[in-house]
């Protein structure tokens, strides 16, 4: 995923929440990390390193897939425009690709 954990989370919380947002957040990160890295070997025993590959390979299309359809675009926006897009309901008005607003 790369740095769009931390570049997401820096642009979708409104300027009131967002350092304790971003500490929760980075927690919960680091700490899905930590699990991964702690189930891999067990599972590679379990189903197999290409099986462990495919679970995981299967999960990260499943969030890309909803990630695409749920987080607007947010390029190119001042932080005061993003916080009144995630006012929205979620999903609505989001198109992939294009600026909704």
């Amino acid at each position: 995923m790369g740095p769009l954990p931390w570049t997401i989370n820096s642009e979708i919380f409104p300027i009131w929440a967002r350092s304790i947002a971003t500490s929760l957040t980075t927690s919960i990160n680091w700490l899905s990390n930590l699990l991964l890295t702690i189930s891999f070997l067990y599972l590679t025993r379990l189903i197999y390193k290409h099986g462990v590959f495919y679970v995981l390979a299967s999960l990260s299309t499943i969030w890309f897939i909803v990630f695409l359809f749920i987080l607007p675009e947010t390029g190119g926006r001042s932080l005061e425009e993003n916080e009144k897009l995630f006012q929205r309901p979620l999903g609505q008005g989001v198109l992939v690709g294009k600026r909704s607003r």
